[in-house]
């Protein structure tokens, strides 16, 4: 009758201090989310982590938040960089940490952090995740029925990445996921976006 859910948002707009964005996600949890995501990688790291400080500081430590950093780095040393000082403030998982296309560099990262990588939005077929799955360049893959192949072959990549033990949480329209992840038994959470605009 439900699924889990988590509030996406924490976007970067002109002016949005950490204090707007502490407030944010309070707010959120205010509205009775367990987990909230926020946008990470576009500031240097000094700015970074005030960010993600007062994020955590403000949902407190048992609200689990997301990071995602919409490929925001194109080289390892950078991503380490700022995953290790993210790792303190105990993401659960940080997504696309490079293009959709370095497959290389998702698994080095994954093998030099705690933080799990998530990735998928923009994949399409389940052998594409496969080679994912494979090369160990994420643990929790975020298809999307609408880009991945349909609702159907949503399933079959779920089901490919259960029999390898891995997590999937869907990308955007909740409306849609929420009935793929009622019927997933690894699907986690469905993402919601609680401003639309």
């Amino acid at each position: 009758e439900s699924v889990p859910a988590y509030a996406s948002g924490g976007y970067y707009v002109a002016g949005k201090k950490p204090k707007h964005l502490a407030a944010e996600m309070a707010d959120y949890v205010k509205a009775g989310f367990n987990a909230v995501k926020m946008k990470v990688g576009k500031g240097n790291l000094k700015e970074e982590e005030a960010r993600i400080e007062a994020a955590r500081e403000a949902i407190g430590s048992g609200v689990i938040l997301m990071l995602d950093a919409n490929n925001a780095w194109s080289d390892l040393p950078t991503a380490l960089r700022f995953v290790r000082m993210y790792e303190k403030y105990d993401p659960y998982f940080i997504e696309e940490p490079f293009g959709p296309d370095d497959i290389e560099n998702h698994v080095r990262l994954s093998m030099a952090t705690p933080v799990s990588v998530a990735t998928g939005e923009i994949e399409v077929g389940r052998w594409r995740f496969k080679d994912w799955i494979e090369q160990g360049g994420a643990i929790i893959l975020q298809p999307d029925a609408c880009v991945c192949g349909g609702i159907s072959e949503f399933r079959r990549i779920a089901a490919t990445a259960a029999s390898f033990g891995l997590t999937v949480m869907p990308h955007w329209f909740h409306d849609l996921h929420a009935h793929l992840v009622a019927s997933t038994p690894n699907a986690r959470y469905v993402e919601y976006f609680p401003d639309d605009q």
